[in-house]
């Protein structure tokens, strides 16, 4: 929304449709990623298993899709150029892979750290 109604200062009065898109994949991370929407469980929940069938083959092969439970709370990857995942998956991690998007609470509650997954844990280095 912001991307929209930022002034026009160059070319031919048009808006920036890559940053528009952009923009509307991380507002669909910002959902997907937000724990506390009960609209969103369901495809939340969806999500991350889809994901984790694509993970990559490295992590794979050492863990379950049971185990890779989500890519913004744990430090595995997904396989971005299988045939299985679909391209608004696709947008919606390119994004967050551009821009850099990391987990990084102001407060951690008690409730977020007897929620977050043990395996592939994002504050650990990854190999460790």
């Amino acid at each position: 929304r912001r991307c929209l109604e930022m002034p026009i200062n160059r070319g031919f009065n048009l808006i920036d449709i890559q940053a528009r898109n952009e923009s509307i994949e991380l507002m669909k991370l910002k959902s997907y990623a937000n724990p506390d929407t009960t609209s969103s469980a369901t495809w939340a929940k969806l999500t991350d298993s889809i994901l984790a069938s694509n993970a990559t083959s490295k992590y794979k092969k050492h863990m379950g899709p049971a185990q890779l439970q989500n890519v913004l709370l744990q430090y595995w990857k997904v396989n971005l150029s299988v045939q299985s995942l679909p391209i608004s998956l696709k947008r919606m991690l390119c994004a967050t892979i551009k821009h850099e998007v990391k987990f990084t609470p102001t407060e951690i509650t008690l409730q977020i750290k007897q929620t977050m997954p043990f395996w592939f844990h994002i504050g650990l280095k990854e190999g460790k």
